[in-house]
């Protein structure tokens, strides 16, 4: 399996000295699907950030595709790794299409215009999320769960090999989660990389191949799926109010809901 990227004994503190990272190793590799677990606060999106390359490690260095990501410009970045976050700019003017077109400005040519093929990519990537119909609306009209497709119809445009999610199905009901995940695993499925944050235990128990649990800014868990979402690693971060069992038909995949007890 190819490494797209890979962190090696990573620690980041914020300023102020608030350590959000320790000695952290992760990687992710070309067809893979790494869930990334955790509760708030144990630096989940600190390390997506920095295996993005929009954070520097304190300490530790990661590598993107072999080379060290703070030597690759901006660009060269883009091309290899594209990130849904959790939020999108506050740009009263700025359209959804206009946002996901601006994920293909590593790819545009010495005059940064969009060719037609741009605009065809564009359209792939609206359509594949159910977003063609508010193409020309305000990216400040839209709804939270049609902010997140936009987010994502932007990275898909991008067409990176590695793309980061950080919590990409908050805010969307119960389909769209299911249409956003399998839309996640075809991209894996078709030889990209993706790591994806997410505190839904059963979505990742579905479609990852690989979990990885932080506690603390540390690595306490990294393995399949069934040897993560189990009650004797769960339990010593989340507590015991968890109920497990299984997906019925697929022992494999291990279900965990919250038990009141």
């Amino acid at each position: 399996m190819v490494t797209l990227v890979e962190a090696v004994a990573v620690g980041f503190e914020y300023a102020g000295g608030v350590r959000a990272l320790r000695s952290v190793d992760f990687r992710v590799g070309a067809g893979e699907c790494v869930a990334v677990i955790g509760p708030n606060g144990s630096g989940k999106s600190t390390l997506v950030h920095l295996l993005a390359g929009l954070l520097a490690p304190t300490i530790g260095e990661v590598r993107m595709g072999g080379d060290r990501v703070e030597s690759l410009s901006s660009r060269e970045r883009a091309r290899r790794a594209a990130i849904v976050p959790q939020g999108l700019p506050r740009i009263p003017t700025l359209r959804v299409r206009d946002f996901v077109l601006g994920g293909r400005y590593a790819h545009l040519g010495l005059w940064r215009t969009a060719s037609r093929r741009d605009h065809e990519i564009v359209d792939e990537a609206l359509a594949s999320v159910d977003s063609q119909d508010c193409q020309d609306r305000l990216l400040v009209e839209m709804s939270g769960g049609q902010r997140q497709r936009v987010l994502i119809a932007r990275a898909l445009a991008q067409a990176a090999d590695l793309v980061l999610f950080d919590e990409p199905t908050s805010s969307l009901d119960p389909e769209h989660q299911l249409h956003v995940m399998e839309l996640i695993r075809g991209l894996v499925d078709r030889g990209r990389g993706v790591a994806v944050v997410t505190h839904d235990f059963n979505l990742a128990s579905q479609f990852a191949d690989r979990v990885v649990l932080l506690a603390d800014g540390t690595v306490v868990a990294d393995g399949p799926v069934g040897d993560v979402l189990c009650e004797g690693v769960l339990t010593e971060v989340y507590g015991g109010r968890l109920w497990f069992g299984h997906f019925p038909g697929h022992p494999e995949r291990p279900l965990v809901v919250p038990d009141r007890g």
